[in-house]
């Protein structure tokens, strides 16, 4: 295990995303948070306890079945992910067995951050926001219908399957990490607003965005579609 991160360097690196926020949304709005490093064993590796959280800009929404141009991107990734649409505000840190009751929908997810910064240390990637960029939502779902912590995606780019996963990557379990989640955003001086998504981090491994198709196959959440050109 690498030396563990300072609590005061951690608070340090939100400052400086802070500051990162307060010119980005000038022109640009909140939408939802963001985890990542969401595997104990990332987090072990990088010194951390937790995964880190970041805002999800309104602006970097993709809709199923849309087209990207790669070259309005810097270095990007692509991330099989699960994200969950916020029925009611939360001000207050809230409870692991509460937190199914602020859910009003479960979602596929394609994550896409923008790497601005190739060789960012975890710290750095804090202050820049987890390098949050754009994010492909699929149907939203009503989560009596789902046994989320049972689900698997396979992620396939032109027809070839590159990456598979399952929700426990993350902490083992997706309600710790959705819980995590809105704690580290309300410790960081955000409120979770109603209609808020709320992302908690790649499934299985995250892989550079390429031209071509991708298709990701959720068994219960069903699939997303989108075209890189």
């Amino acid at each position: 295990m690498d030396k563990q991160i300072s609590s005061k360097s951690l608070t340090e690196a939100y400052n400086q995303q802070k500051l990162f926020l307060t010119k980005e949304l000038k022109h640009k709005s909140i939408s939802g948070y963001k985890a990542a490093v969401s595997s104990y064993s990332t987090q072990k590796k990088l010194g951390l306890l937790k995964p880190i959280t970041g805002v999800l800009y309104a602006e970097g929404l993709v809709n199923n079945n849309d087209t990207l141009l790669l070259e309005n991107f810097n270095a990007s990734k692509i991330e099989t992910e699960i994200g969950y649409i916020i029925n009611k505000d939360i001000q207050n840190k809230i409870e692991v067995v509460e937190v199914s009751k602020f859910v009003k929908a479960i979602l596929p997810v394609l994550e896409i951050p923008n790497i601005t910064k190739a060789d960012a240390n975890i710290l750095e990637t804090i202050a820049n926001n987890g390098f949050s960029s754009h994010y492909v939502i699929g149907d939203a779902i009503p989560p009596k219908n789902i046994d989320i912590n049972n689900c698997e995606v396979k992620l396939y780019h032109n027809e070839t399957l590159i990456n598979t996963g399952k929700a426990t990557d993350a902490m083992d379990d997706q309600w710790l990490t959705l819980a995590t989640t809105i704690n580290t955003s309300i410790d960081n001086g955000y409120s979770i607003k109603k209609g808020d998504i709320i992302i908690t981090g790649a499934l299985g491994n995250i892989l550079p965005l390429e031209i071509g198709t991708y298709k990701a196959v959720y068994d219960e959440l069903g699939t997303i579609d989108i075209k890189v050109k």
